[in-house]
């Protein structure tokens, strides 16, 4: 399992182009740039992290009583996929895809540059498996890291805010700031009374929609390592991590993502080209998997597993 390592620390305070940090005020870094994705080709023209006091980040809408850290607008399933405090609007289809593309390119392109160790999960993982994007409804994205991962970023980068400009594929350029922001009950072993399962959040603060941050640990006797919502997994099904792909970015994915899929969401899964009026094609995949397969110059043995994804796939129909 690789956690944070001295390295990182060095990388994060002792890089030789960090400016200065204020009280309240800026710390400039050196640009790294967007992974180019295909169509969808995003390049930052830079990033700040933003130094910031902890006010503007606290929450003031936590009900007298209640434990629940992060809060959400409610009303429709698609509102509780909004951060109440930068919260403004529902945003349309093609608004929220857009949102959603900057979400995982600016969490994944924070992460490979600090070397933080994460991966797909849940939904996002699906959308991997199915032709490396968002699912077409998906409303938020969901990534997994180890709980010392998210103890080394509670300690080191909590409360971080980073800016990019970004330019899309149409010309614009946009600047948006995101938020890491870190469920001070991230360290509690147990459910509780379910407020906190999730650990913390990669928030874009123009918007309110956010990357959906769960931490695994053991927690018990069997064994596996789990999340706070009852999802486990042995150590030998996340890693070693595979290198591919999403939505054009480096990204990581657990060592057997198929069967990862198949136990949360059921065999039909990763076999079923049909939901909600979506479809996918080829519907033949065990050509598709034998083609990879030859491809990368394996055994033909059509394992999705021993394959770097469905990067074949023409992906979902919109």
């Amino acid at each position: 399992m690789v956690v944070a390592r001295a390295k990182r620390v060095s990388r994060i305070f002792a890089a030789a182009f960090m400016a200065t940090i204020l009280t309240v005020g800026y710390v400039m870094l050196q640009s790294p740039r967007f992974i180019e994705a295909g169509s969808f080709e995003k390049n930052a023209k830079g990033f700040e992290k933003l130094a910031e006091v902890s006010e503007k980040n606290a929450h003031k809408n936590i009900v007298p009583g209640s434990t629940k850290y992060f809060s959400e607008p409610g009303g429709s399933y698609d509102r509780m996929h909004y951060d109440i405090r930068y919260y403004q609007k529902k945003l349309g289809a093609a608004e929220r895809r857009t949102t959603l593309e900057d979400l995982i390119h600016s969490y994944l392109n924070v992460t490979n540059y600090y070397e933080i160790e994460t991966w797909l999960a849940h939904g996002t993982l699906m959308g991997w498996w199915w032709g490396g994007r968002i699912m077409p409804w998906d409303s938020d994205i969901d990534v997994q890291l180890s709980y010392e991962t998210l103890d080394y970023l509670a300690s080191e980068l909590n409360f971080t805010e980073f800016r990019y400009n970004i330019t899309h594929e149409n010309g614009n350029v946009v600047s948006r700031s995101y938020l890491l922001d870190i469920n001070p009950y991230y360290n509690e072993t147990g459910v509780g009374d379910g407020n906190n399962i999730i650990d913390a959040r990669w928030i874009d603060t123009d918007s309110g929609m956010f990357v959906d941050i769960t931490a695994l640990r053991k927690r018990d006797d069997s064994g596996k390592l789990s999340c706070k919502n009852h999802h486990y997994y042995t150590e030998d099904e996340l890693w070693p991590l595979k290198e591919s792909e999403f939505e054009g970015a480096k990204a990581w994915i657990p060592a057997k993502p198929t069967i990862l899929l198949r136990d949360e969401y059921g065999p039909s899964s990763t076999e079923n080209g049909k939901y909600k009026g979506y479809v996918t094609h080829p519907e033949n995949y065990e050509e598709m998997c034998t083609a990879l397969v030859m491809r990368n110059n394996e055994p033909p043995n059509c394992h999705l597993d021993d394959v770097m994804g469905a990067d074949l796939l023409t992906g979902f129909t919109f």
